[in-house]
């Protein structure tokens, strides 16, 4: 969850630069993303190279400083920012073609949704 809160950290700033750039820029940084990701690998990486640095007590700390930065960013952003949007890589999760500012303050949740729902066991295996 922390990986995902500091991504969404990255991609506003991204989203502020690339929408002001021709929509085609946005579109081959996404390709360019999209052809070097291989599922899984940053977040487990991340993941476990964020807990050997940090440890759980760094984690939490740094946990509780990032969780209320997408509330503060959209209690201040301005409309302009909130509709401004780029093309993301269709292998990320969950695949979006764009994202705007909006969608992108929710992105950590929803990263961390999809993968929660790929790690659950189904109802069927109660049986």
């Amino acid at each position: 969850m922390l990986l995902g809160r500091l991504v969404v950290r990255a991609l506003i700033w991204l989203i502020r630069g690339f929408s002001m750039l021709p929509p085609g820029a946005s579109q081959r940084f996404a390709q360019a993303l999209n052809a070097a990701t291989r599922p899984f690998v940053v977040d487990s990486l991340g993941s476990i190279g964020g807990a050997r640095v940090l440890g759980h007590a760094g984690m939490e700390a740094a946990m509780d400083r990032v969780t209320g930065r997408p509330t503060r960013t959209l209690e201040h952003a301005s409309e302009r920012l909130l509709d401004r949007g780029m093309h993301f890589p269709v292998g990320w999760d969950p695949p979006r073609d764009d994202m705007t500012g909006q969608d992108v303050l929710h992105y950590g949740t929803q990263h961390h949704q999809h993968h929660r729902r790929q790690l659950t066991l189904s109802n069927a295996h109660d049986h």
